[in-house]
């Protein structure tokens, strides 16, 4: 099997180096950024699949979702 280069990734990030460091080591932002990407890629724990909750999660999600696009719509509107 040939070695495959691995994956790189490059954030930019408009704050202080001091903000962004807290970023990474924060409890708080870890635990929001967990969680945002966990909702963009659908992610449900094996604890929540196995108890049947997927379907609930997902649901709760896409209302978030759609409460959000919402929200932006208007503002947008109210802007112009």
């Amino acid at each position: 099997m040939a070695h495959q280069a691995p994956l790189k990734y490059i954030f930019y990030f408009a704050a202080t180096p001091e903000k962004v460091w807290e970023g990474f080591v924060s409890r708080e932002s870890n635990r929001i950024l967990f969680i945002r990407i966990s909702e963009m890629i659908g992610y449900v724990t094996p604890k929540d699949m196995l108890a049947g909750h997927q379907q609930e999660i997902q649901a709760e999600r896409d209302r978030k979702l759609d409460a959000a696009k919402e929200q932006r719509k208007n503002r947008r509107q109210g802007a112009a």
